[in-house]
């Protein structure tokens, strides 16, 4: 039923909203919001969303941020809420990029997704990477899982980290000596990376605290 002081337009764009934080946890994006309903541009969407702000349905939140509003609906506010209490994140799933740009990655991320923070003991950074190959799998880390990471651009002799090299990026377990930077895979059939000392085409991006496991 559409609600009062609504157009049909605003009334479909107002559900989509809430239904996608309900299932997420968080908005969605203006991009997300024009691709779903056809808008010409995305500046139609803006005119739309201050037109539900203006009415009392959502309140931007930061207007700068693709995903800066929430609903003030209850059954959605609530469910926003109860996230935000049991310590959710809201994390990028980073993207390509390149080692002599490290942040590059979240130029183009593949996505945002919500982890409960209370799993993590850091109060650092996170972000998330797909596995883009069974390299880790002795550890449990196959293609197509996220690995959950804390950004950093050092790491520890042993742990399991994400590296750019050059454009590819890796999921390995990280070994520093005095004279080089090596990363192995737990696998058979993958190659060991050594980086002399002087080498810059290594960057570190940080390492891996968490796994989200494929669905197969």
């Amino acid at each position: 039923m559409m609600k009062l002081g609504l157009t049909k337009r605003q009334n479909d764009v107002f559900h989509f909203l809430r239904e996608h934080i309900e299932k997420n946890g968080f908005p969605p994006t203006i991009q997300e919001i024009c691709n779903k309903f056809g808008f010409a541009s995305t500046n139609g969407v803006s005119q739309l969303l201050q037109a539900l702000e203006k009415k009392g349905y959502i309140e931007r939140v930061s207007k700068g941020a693709s995903r800066g509003l929430r609903i003030l609906d209850d059954s959605a506010k609530k469910t926003y809420k109860s996230l935000q209490v049991q310590g959710a994140k809201n994390i990028t799933l980073i993207g390509d990029g390149q080692s002599d740009n490290p942040l590059s990655v979240f130029l183009s991320p593949k996505g945002q997704m919500v982890v409960d923070g209370n799993f993590f003991s850091t109060k650092g950074q996170l972000f998330g990477s797909v596995a883009e190959d069974d390299g880790m799998s002795i550890d449990g880390i196959f293609q197509g899982d996220i690995v959950i990471v804390q950004q950093q651009q050092t790491a520890k002799s042993g742990q399991i980290v994400v590296c750019l090299v050059h454009d590819m990026k890796y999921i390995r377990r990280y070994t520093q000596t005095p004279n080089y930077t090596e990363l192995t895979a737990s696998a058979k059939g993958f190659p060991r990376l050594r980086f002399p000392e002087e080498d810059d085409s290594l960057a570190m991006l940080g390492v891996v605290v968490g796994l989200i496991r494929k669905f197969r």
